[in-house]
C-alpha cells in the first residue's frame, strides 16, 4: 500500500506536563505556532480520546483545513490524532519522553496510507511534510525558551 511518512525529534527545556498543557490549549496554537493559521476544539474535551479538533496549517503553497479525531491520549506522554478522506488515512503522533530536570525529548511522527497517497503528494511534497514537523518542534523549543 502506498505511504508517505516522516519522523523528527528534538530535546527541549520543558517538562512533558508543560508541553501537554500547551498542546491542550488548542485555541492558542496560532499564538506560538506561526505555521498554524487557526485552531479550535470541535467536540469533546481538549486532547481527550475521541475529541475532534480543527486546525489550518500552512503546508505547501496554501493553508489546508484539517479536522482530526484524537485517537490516543496518554497525558502527558503520548498524543495521536487521525484523519483522512476517501482512500487516505493519516495518523500524527507526539511522544513526550521525560529526560528529568525539566527536559523532554519530543518525537513527532506522521504516516499517510492508502491508494490516494499519490494525490496527496501532488499538493504536499515530502520536503514540505518534513518542514512542517520541524516547525512543530521549533515552536515547542521557542515556547520553552520564553517560559
Amino acid at each position: 500500500m502506498p505511504e508517505m511518512k516522516v519522523e523528527r525529534a528534538l530535546e527541549v527545556n520543558a517538562s512533558p506536563r508543560q508541553l501537554w498543557d500547551w498542546m491542550a490549549a488548542i485555541e492558542n496554537w496560532p499564538h506560538w505556532k506561526p505555521f498554524i493559521v487557526s485552531s479550535s476544539l470541535v467536540s469533546g474535551l481538549p486532547l481527550e480520546k475521541g475529541s475532534k479538533l480543527r486546525f489550518k496549517p500552512k503546508m505547501g503553497p496554501a493553508p489546508i483545513n484539517l479536522t482530526v479525531r484524537i485517537s490516543e491520549s496518554d497525558p502527558p506522554n503520548r498524543l495521536a490524532w487521525s484523519g483522512g478522506g476517501p482512500g487516505l488515512a493519516a495518523v500524527h503522533s507526539f511522544d513526550f519522553e521525560d529526560l528529568g530536570n525539566d527536559h523532554t525529548r519530543i518525537v513527532t511522527r506522521e504516516v499517510f496510507k492508502g491508494p490516494a497517497v499519490w494525490l496527496l503528494k501532488l499538493f504536499v511534497s515530502q520536503k514540505n511534510l518534513e518542514k512542517l514537523h520541524e516547525q512543530w518542534l521549533e515552536a515547542f523549543q521557542k515556547k520553552a525558551e520564553e517560559k
